[in-house]
């Protein structure tokens, strides 16, 4: 009986050897090689349009079979560093750090060299320096970047924190006031002032002789409007205070004309029966 339990525990002493064995090969094949920065706290250039300098050295295990091995960076924010304003501080911006979780990374692709020209043959390790910029949506704060070999997919080290220093964009969330005084409140200069600037307009304004009442001619109403003709009723003496208008000459002349022609025709119409 205990012979059986010591080889039950043998046996699973040796299946947890082979699994740690196996985790370890696998990790240092997903990491092949190491990069060593020269500095993981980077200052921004504002000469060179925002931009800052990575400069590193990577470390393969073995030389590589191609002169040149694409790779491909791929920069994770993880802490935004905002500036801001507020009542409490003033003008002067204050700096706080914002997490960034579940943010895209950015990826930049590039070709590293391990072709060393002074003697012809493919090393493993290289020196490689490039920039990034804030035009490609980099901002100060931290970043983890993962190095991968673009052509398997393999990643060259371990994951880095780097450090981008700088000053990102201010943001104002200061209360705006908006005040103003009563009417009745102005000073004794803005009166003078509006005084000063009513009597400036009378002075600047061009005067015109026909505007003044003293240089009107006198004018009578006939010679405005025409000759008046008198349109009331005049009423006769001992009559009823009544008047019947009388019809225009015009109208009676067509009027007995009529007539008579009527007249003219009934008489043709019996002679003729």
């Amino acid at each position: 009986m205990p012979r059986t339990r010591t080889g039950r525990f043998q046996r699973l002493l040796f299946i947890l050897t082979c699994f740690v064995t196996a985790i370890s090969i696998a990790s240092v094949a997903s990491a092949a090689g190491r990069v060593k920065w020269k500095s993981t706290r980077l200052k921004e250039r504002e000469s060179r349009g925002g931009s800052w300098q990575i400069e590193l050295e990577i470390h393969l295990n073995r030389a590589p079979d191609v002169p040149t091995l694409p790779v491909k960076f791929e920069f994770k924010e993880d802490v935004y560093y905002e500036r801001y304003k507020d009542d409490a501080h003033g003008d002067k911006p204050v700096i706080r750090k914002v997490p960034t979780p579940g943010k895209q990374p950015i990826i930049e692709n590039s070709d590293i060299g391990f072709l060393d020209p002074s003697i012809g043959k493919i090393q493993k390790r290289t020196r490689f320096s490039f920039k990034i910029t804030r035009a490609h949506g980099f901002e100060a704060g931290e970043w983890t970047v993962k190095i991968r070999n673009t052509r398997n997919g393999q990643q060259i080290g371990g994951a880095t924190r780097i450090i981008l220093e700088g000053d990102n964009e201010v943001i104002d969330r200061r209360s705006m006031v908006f005040a103003s005084r009563p009417d009745g409140d102005k000073g004794k200069g803005d009166k003078k002032e509006e005084e000063k600037k009513e009597t400036s307009d009378e002075e600047a304004a061009p005067s015109n002789p026909d505007d003044d009442e003293a240089n009107w001619p006198e004018t009578t109403d006939e010679e405005l409007y025409g000759p008046i003709h008198d349109s009331s009723v005049k009423e006769k003496p001992g009559g009823c205070g009544c008047r019947t208008g009388g019809a225009p000459k015009g109208h009676t002349a067509l009027g007995l004309a009529l007539f008579a022609l009527a007249l003219g025709g009934g008489a043709w119409r019996r002679r003729r029966r």
